[in-house]
């Protein structure tokens, strides 16, 4: 009788309870998180249930007689909110050992079709929302309209609109996308729910002047850019301030002529589209070669600029080079400005240049001049030992003349892989193929595109190659001998030392681009040699060391996925529950990239 009466007085005590957490909540506002609260250890499976999954609340506790304490039941269920308790388990004469030993008792809750708080032991315990947007994307926000945000998916690289929210152009965003149909252009996913990670600050690291827009820019203001001076200059969409009158035309505070310095976000898609007033788009692989979004800028001058050129030819023995790439390289300044394919009577041109030091590199089609050297002006294989000219007025006959070896021939291989030790040595210009369009990824550290030279005993050259898109370079069918690997750009450097031998002709030599901001010498100290195979790798991975190390595996979002303490000598690790993809291995002062097939 007495249980009874107690158990309305029970539920009428919990739905003040739940009535008053309720209310607690809604005076916190819609932002607001209210922290779970546990005792001993309470867990809810799935944490993200679905409207069709069943879930369990599972409690788990210490027993100090080797018996089950506790069952869970559930006291009371009101609109939105789930009441669970533990009760005892009366004791049935059974034996108990006195040791403690843990166990865990779970209660099936049901499916749940809306949002519902659940409370364990009169504590509330969490809120289970099935139809919470679960954020599985991370992406960063390349273009706004006036009314929305562009979102680029780092991993598939696909776009997202977020309607109705302007966002900072770079800043960081996990998200939650949907994929449609596109019948309209332009045309993008929808973000379905998403959170801010990180803003990131305009960097204001460019300069250009304002020019006007022509063919499908026709009547927009845009920058192009002069760090670096291209002879095909990259123009940057903006909206430049400025005051709207009563007659609705808009008066700017910025006119063409102007020299600004600017921060930009670059974007390499056919199918993004940036807005700008009056919902006006412009694709960015249109007549006016449109290259990212200024996202700042600040006017520093206003005075036109005087330019000037260069050209001249690139010369192989007695002949000209019909195919290849000329690069252009500004005193000072520690990437490559330009780049152009060479004309087939060998001649190149760079236009608008200002007055400065420059010097051209000549990098030969591999297919077809295998036995010349990529060279720069006058006759130097390195950039620290190119001869720069002194543009104030147009160069018009700059003859490169490109250096000749001869190759060692045998059974030998070497190869490997090469990247920058920071994504921001990476020289964009050098890594894009003006022959073969190679696409540039602006967030990896792959050293694409890149010459590595091949020089023996007496420092002299004997070989050179290019690395692929990943990276990867090799030099086969060479000679039994001892050997060391070049490859630099403007900003970086690196070296390996080689030895072939009859029993280990085929060697892995894999080279970190370090910073060469403090170094005097022609090149940089050497790395740490790990002599690591397969790569790529399927299964079995062979790492031989000459003393005992740690070994930390990442994969390329920087996560550690494997740490292992190996030995000096040869050290076998099992790969094969790893997923596909590029990772990194770092043992001592050495990385290396490795890719799992």
């Amino acid at each position: 009788m007495k249980r009874n009466v107690l158990k309305p007085l029970l539920m009428l005590c919990f739905s003040m309870i739940c009535f008053l957490n309720l209310s607690g909540q809604n005076t916190q506002g819609s932002d607001s998180v209210v922290n779970p609260i546990y005792f001993d250890d309470v867990q809810i499976f799935p944490q993200n249930p679905s409207p069709t999954d069943s879930v369990y609340i599972v409690y788990s506790y210490e027993s100090g007689d080797a018996c089950p304490d506790f069952y869970l039941v559930k006291d009371s269920v009101v609109k939105n909110c789930v009441f669970v308790s533990k009760l005892s388990i009366l004791s049935q004469g059974q034996i108990c050992a006195q040791v403690v030993t843990k166990f865990k008792t779970k209660l099936l809750l049901g499916v749940f079709n809306e949002k519902t708080d659940l409370f364990f032991g009169g504590n509330f315990v969490t809120t289970i929302d099935p139809h919470a947007c679960n954020m599985d994307m991370m992406g960063k926000v390349i273009s706004v309209t006036e009314k929305s945000s562009i979102i680029q998916d780092e991993n598939s690289q696909d776009v997202y609109e977020i309607k109705d929210e302007v966002l900072s152009i770079g800043s960081l965003v996990k998200f939650h996308g949907t994929k449609i149909q596109c019948i309209t252009t332009p045309c993008y996913n929808i973000v379905d729910c998403f959170t801010i990670v990180d803003f990131t600050d305009c960097v204001m690291d460019k300069k250009g002047i304002v020019v006007a827009g022509k063919n499908s820019c026709e009547g927009q203001l845009l920058i192009k850019e002069l760090t670096p001076y291209l002879s095909t200059p990259k123009l940057y969409v903006f909206v430049p301030e400025g005051v709207v009158s009563d007659d609705g035309s808009f008066t700017s505070s910025i006119e063409v002529g102007d020299k600004v310095i600017f921060g930009s976000v670059s974007f390499n898609l056919d199918s993004i589209f940036i807005g700008l007033k009056d919902s006006t788009f412009i694709p960015p692989m249109s007549d006016c070669a449109i290259a990212g979004f200024a996202t700042c800028y600040e006017i520093v001058e206003s005075q036109p600029l005087e330019s000037y050129s260069i050209s001249g030819k690139a010369i192989a023995g007695n002949e000209v080079v019909q195919s290849g790439s000329a690069v252009l390289y500004a005193k000072d300044f520690k990437k490559a400005l330009n780049a152009t394919a060479l004309n087939s009577d060998g001649t190149f041109v760079f236009d608008n240049l200002i007055k400065g030091e420059y010097t051209v590199y000549i990098i030969p089609d591999i297919k077809l001049y295998k036995n010349y050297l990529p060279t720069f002006y006058v006759n130097k294989v390195h950039y620290k030992r190119a001869d720069f000219v002194s543009l104030n007025e147009n160069i018009n006959e700059l003859s490169i003349q490109l250096r000749p070896f001869n190759r060692p021939v045998g059974i030998g291989k070497i190869y490997g892989n090469i990247f920058f030790e920071s994504t921001g040595l990476k020289d964009t210009v050098m890594a894009e193929n003006t022959m073969n369009k190679v696409k540039v990824f602006l967030d990896v550290n792959y050293a694409t595109n890149l010459p590595v030279i091949l020089y023996n005993t007496n420092d002299e050259p004997v070989d050179w190659t290019l690395t692929d898109e990943n990276g990867n370079y090799a030099f086969e069918n060479i000679a039994i001998d001892s050997y060391k690997v070049v490859s630099e750009t403007a900003a970086a450097e690196a070296e390996i030392p080689v030895t072939l031998t009859v029993e280990n002709a085929v060697v892995n030599a894999d080279l970190m681009l370090k910073s060469s901001e403090n170094s005097t010498a022609l090149h940089t100290p050497k790395l740490d040699v790990i002599n690591m195979y397969p790569n790529p790798v399927l299964d079995m991975l062979t790492i031989n060391l000459k003393e005992i190390q740690e070994v930390n595996i990442y994969n390329a979002m920087g996560q550690l996925t494997m740490q292992k303490q190996l030995n000096s000598g040869s050290n076998i690790l099992d790969m094969s529950e790893m997923s596909k993809g590029v990772y990194f291995v770092k043992i001592g002062n050495s990385k290396t990239k490795l890719i799992k097939k």
